[in-house]
């Protein structure tokens, strides 16, 4: 596991709201540096904004051509014609 560096994360650490994100607490033994990388890993905080930016469009391209959500929301019309009919 890597070193992290930057401090910002360790605030948030501390909190319940950072325990909840990481999925356990430090009361069930996770070590908290453990949990610290699992909050790096989890936002990708090593990346630049246009890093980041670019992550989230590759993203918003993935969910846009996923098969499941079209075949639903083909389903969801279609019962929706149905019924208003």
């Amino acid at each position: 596991m890597p070193h992290i560096q930057n401090p910002r994360p360790r605030t948030l650490l501390n909190s319940r709201y950072s325990q909840d994100l990481c999925g356990s607490s430090t009361r069930g033994g996770e070590d908290p540096e453990r949990q610290l990388y699992k909050l790096w890993e989890r936002f990708h905080l090593e990346m630049s904004n246009e890093e980041a930016y670019a992550h989230m469009q590759a993203l918003i391209s993935q969910s846009q051509s996923a098969l499941v959500p079209q075949v639903v929301e083909w389903a969801h019309k279609l019962k929706q014609d149905y019924w208003t009919m």
